[in-house]
Formats: structure tokens, C-alpha cells, sequence
């Protein structure tokens, strides 16, 4: 059974554009929590940043799930391949944050001038991605 589904490229524009809008978002937010005094011990706020992932990773399993149709003929394989891609990813990210956890150390947060430096320059490299996509999708593609 050969399993054809056409995805609008208007779809991945959109979602593209949606990452570009929640980049530029947290580059904003982040560079202006660089201006700003850090209490000692910072609150954590986890909701953009799972919003913005959430967001992200709807716009990258459209291209997954593109790919997956067009290599696969039968549904069952497009579920595995599915499958055993979300599991790849979900740990790698896992190991991923745990290895900037152990390596660079829960010291370098501490750091009131450390922790403002890299809040700038995460901003600052979400604002430039941000560009880069809107440029790709209105400009280059």
C-alpha cells in the first residue's frame, strides 16, 4: 500500500515564520534580562522557552514527516521511522543539556557577569537566527 500525501509548502513557510517570530522574542527577552540586576539566586522561568521548543519542534517534524513520506511506502514504517527518530532526538537533546550541565559546571551560573555576558550574547545569536529565517523564507527561497 503506497501512502501519497501532498504538504503545502505554505505549511513549512508558516511554521518557519512562527520560529522566526519566537526567536526574536526570547533574543529580546534575553538581552534585556542582560541589562538587568541578577538577584543571587535567579527564578527560573521555563514557559517561553518550552513554548518556543514546542514551536520549533512542530516546524522541524513537518520536514521529518515530508521526508518520511516520500522514502517509505507502508504506514508501518513511516511510524517506526517516526518513532525511532523522536527517541533519537529526545535523547540527544537530553544528553546534550545534562553534558552543559557537568562540563561547563553549576559555577559559571553563579556568576552574575558571566551569566550577563551569555544572556547577551544567546540574545543576540536568537535575533541574528531569526533574521536568517525571514530572510530564507522572503528573500532566498
Amino acid at each position: 500500500m503506497q501512502i501519497k500525501i501532498l504538504i503545502p509548502d505554505s505549511i513549512f513557510k508558516k511554521s518557519e515564520l512562527l520560529v522566526a517570530v519566537f526567536m526574536l522574542i526570547i533574543g529580546i527577552i534575553r538581552i534585556r534580562k542582560s541589562f538587568q540586576t541578577i538577584p543571587a539566586k535567579p527564578i527560573h522561568s521555563h514557559s517561553i522557552s518550552l513554548l518556543a521548543g514546542f514551536v520549533h519542534g512542530i516546524a522541524g517534524s513537518s520536514v521529518i514527516l515530508a521526508i518520511a513520506f516520500q522514502k517509505y511506502t507502508s504506514f508501518n514504517q513511516i511510524i517506526l521511522f517516526l518513532t525511532i527518530f523522536g527517541l533519537g532526538s529526545i535523547l540527544s537533546m537530553t544528553l546534550a543539556t545534562f553534558s552543559i550541565k557537568v562540563f561547563i559546571g553549576k559555577n559559571i551560573f553563579n556568576n552574575n557577569r558571566i551569566t550577563k555576558i551569555l544572556l547577551l550574547i544567546t540574545g543576540l545569536i536568537c535575533i541574528f537566527y531569526a533574521l536568517y529565517i525571514v530572510r530564507n523564507l522572503f528573500w532566498v527561497g
